[in-house]
């Protein structure tokens, strides 16, 4: 899928969290109730979330930020958010409650850690589907696939 072409409308289902406003790339426009991110590399400027070169998602735009301007961000919250169709699709039977989300692009989440080419970045946490079918996702910056870990067993006996 593609990133927003204009304002979205997932809405905040649970609140709380944390606002902080972040200065948007120059060359970058985020459109308001979006995952958002930031570039890997200095300067570590807001982007659109699947935007290349950038890391995990950190919050949701609650503004619309044009390039170079401020836009107020959002993290810490649960945010209601579409699901991929077909392969990836997100589903209590793909993924735990409280299981790494991905993003497929700034407003669009699925349970699949890759494309089939490259990593997708985290979205947030998995907290359940609405009887709409939009996704519950519990986004917070800071998110990491846990490393994989391979256990050798050596054998018993002689």
């Amino acid at each position: 899928m593609a990133n927003a072409t204009h304002d979205m409308m997932s809405p905040l289902v649970q609140g709380g969290g944390k606002v902080t406003v972040l200065k948007v790339g120059p060359a970058a426009h985020v459109y308001e109730r979006t995952m958002v991110a930031q570039m890997d590399a200095s300067p570590r400027d807001l982007v659109a979330g699947t935007t290349p070169g950038s890391g995990n998602c950190i919050g949701v735009a609650m503004t619309h930020g044009k390039p170079g301007g401020d836009c107020e961000v959002w993290t810490d919250a649960q945010y209601l958010f579409e699901s991929v169709i077909g392969p990836g699709a997100v589903s209590v039977d793909t993924v735990d409650i409280g299981g790494l989300l991905y993003m497929d692009d700034d407003h669009t989440v699925t349970s699949e850690a890759d494309d089939g080419v490259d990593p997708l970045p985290i979205a947030g946490l998995f907290m359940g589907i609405e009887s709409d079918g939009l996704i519950r996702v519990w986004v917070k910056p800071n998110l990491r696939k846990p490393p994989e870990v391979t256990v050798t067993i050596p054998p018993i006996g002689p």
